[in-house]
């Protein structure tokens, strides 16, 4: 598992998940982004962190939402590290894309912009 100790044993052992992400409450009063219309390359970047030595890892899939053919498109990483991954793809709208780790599903949403800073 990742960064969690079930048996009680662990000594010594930090997390290496960052204190905001592990104290982030969402705030639920923001509204959702405008959609926007336009063509763009969109990166995701993805750190996987607190890997355990001899876990049996896959490396996570990306779906993206493609909005002319109503289907979910997987995009392929386009790093060799299995544990800090790129992908990249041609974004057209705002839209969901998906992250799957092991057999869980998390998704997304992602608005296509320039260039971010």
């Amino acid at each position: 598992m990742w960064d969690i100790d079930l048996t009680g044993n662990s000594t010594g052992y930090r997390s290496l998940l960052p204190a905001a992400a592990a104290s982030f409450v969402p705030d639920t009063d923001r509204d959702l982004p405008e959609p926007v219309f336009q063509f763009a390359q969109t990166t995701v970047n993805l750190h996987i962190l607190g890997l355990r030595e001899g876990y049996d890892y896959e490396p996570p899939v990306i779906a993206v939402y493609h909005p002319f053919s109503g289907h979910m498109e997987e995009a392929e990483s386009v790093s060799d590290s299995p544990t800090d991954l790129k992908y990249v793809f041609r974004q057209y709208v705002t839209t969901t894309f998906m992250v799957k780790v092991d057999s869980r599903w998390v998704f997304y949403l992602t608005t296509p912009i320039r260039e971010k800073r």
